[in-house]
């Protein structure tokens, strides 16, 4: 006879709620913490937000907003150097401020992205951290980076547009909603 606690309804392989994969045998999402079986209530203290009415951002407004990303900062620092007469070596710290400022002041907004109304958030659709931020940058864009740039490519492919940075760091890059008024 069948184990009463095995259910022979349907198993999605991935979370309807963040995209991230699912254990064939989980009850909730370990991502997002959102139930997989319909109609069950999500695991206890987490908000879920429906994911599906944000506009996820492809491969080719992503690589545009990466090329603004680097004509600022080559525009900065070149400004920086001739009016400041900067020698090469405290250049580093201008580096350094750059990336305190796209982390803590813009929070994870770099000014392509802030042009061009996307931002970075995560599988509840808030915006992410600091560390999370650090991650996705650092070491997840250096993996997708290893592979013959396929982890950026993948954006392409993927259909919610993550590449393998966003899926590492748990990440979702998406239109920013205009905020109507009350």
């Amino acid at each position: 006879m069948a184990d009463p606690e095995q259910s022979l309804t349907f198993q999605p392989d991935s979370c309807r709620s963040c995209g991230a994969g699912l254990d064939r045998r989980a009850r909730f999402c370990s991502v997002c913490g959102a139930s997989v079986i319909p109609g069950e209530a999500p695991a206890a203290g987490v908000i879920i937000r429906d994911l599906t009415d944000l506009e996820y951002m492809g491969f080719w407004i992503r690589l545009a907003a990466t090329l603004i990303d680097y004509l600022f900062a080559i525009i900065a620092n070149i400004l920086l150097l001739l009016i400041a007469n900067i020698t090469p070596f405290l250049e580093v710290l201008v580096v350094a401020v750059d990336i305190y400022i796209f982390y803590r002041y813009l929070k994870c907004k770099t000014p392509g992205m802030k042009l061009l109304k996307m931002k970075v958030v995560n599988a509840k659709g808030e915006d992410v951290g600091f560390w999370r931020g650090a991650f996705r940058q650092t070491f997840a864009k250096f993996l997708s980076f290893i592979f013959f740039l396929l982890g950026f490519f993948w954006i392409g492919w993927d259909k919610r547009k993550r590449g393998w940075h966003d899926h590492l760091a748990g990440t979702f890059v998406v239109r920013v909603q205009s905020r109507r008024p009350t």
